[in-house]
Parts: C-alpha cells; sequence; structure tokens
C-alpha cells in the first residue's frame, strides 16, 4: 500500500530498500539521540494499539458478519474477553510517558492520514498484481 518508489527492489540484496531507508532513518535518529527507551515504549503502544483494535475488530465482525464469513474459531469467553482486551490495551497507554505517547500518536495520525490520501484507493487487485 505504498507507491512503487518505496517498494522498489534492490537487484543485489534483494530487499525493499527505499522502505527499509525510511523507516530504518527513524530508528537511528532515535538511536543516535540516545533515546533508545523512547523507541522501545512507542513500539510497545504501536502494538498495544493494534491489539485493542483487534480485539475491537473481533467483536464487529462477530456482530454483522459481512456475507461468507464463516469463522471456525470461537472465541473463549466471548464478550467478555475481547471487551477486556480491547480496553486493557488502550488504558495501559494511559501510563506510557508523554513523549512516546505524543511519537506514537503522530504515528498513528500519519497512518490514519495515508490510509485517508493514498491506501484507500488501491483496490486488492492492484496489491495482488504488483
Amino acid at each position: 500500500l505504498v507507491p512503487s518508489q518505496v517498494e522498489r527492489i534492490n537487484r543485489r540484496y534483494r530487499t525493499p530498500h527505499v522502505a527499509l531507508l525510511l523507516t530504518g532513518g527513524i530508528i537511528v535518529a532515535l538511536i543516535l539521540f540516545g533515546r533508545v527507551e523512547v523507541l522501545a515504549e512507542v513500539a510497545s503502544l504501536l502494538h498495544l494499539f493494534m491489539y485493542g483494535l483487534i480485539c475491537v475488530a473481533l467483536l464487529v465482525l462477530r456482530q454483522s458478519p459481512p456475507s461468507g464469513y464463516q469463522p471456525s474459531f470461537r472465541c473463549p469467553g466471548y464478550p467478555v474477553v475481547p471487551v477486556l482486551g480491547a480496553l486493557t490495551s488502550f488504558g495501559l497507554v494511559a501510563f506510557m510517558n508523554p513523549l512516546s505517547i505524543a511519537i506514537g500518536g503522530g504515528i498513528l495520525l500519519a497512518t490514519v492520514g495515508w490510509y485517508l490520501l493514498y491506501a484507500r484507493a488501491v483496490t486488492i487487485s492492484e496489491i495482488s498484481s504488483s
């Protein structure tokens, strides 16, 4: 879900070098400025946020399943377990360093902006053909 310039593969190493430079640059900058704990906490914040969203998605999909959705997995303790999972995941963020919350929030806002401005228009057939 990125422009073709970012997803280019290096011929020699067979890696997405532009994407690695973009994401790795942020990580290296935080390490060089001596803020490894911020980097770790931002990663944890993003992980907690994604887990919370997965719990919410489980609730939404089970309440209003799309056509053809026949999951074989049953969530033990449904709906209590996913509700508690979402609440605790989002709640734990409140105990984090304000700088980490600001950086993580900025990343989340940037990804929502990216989705609204670019990725929403990309279709599944475009993804599978590249």
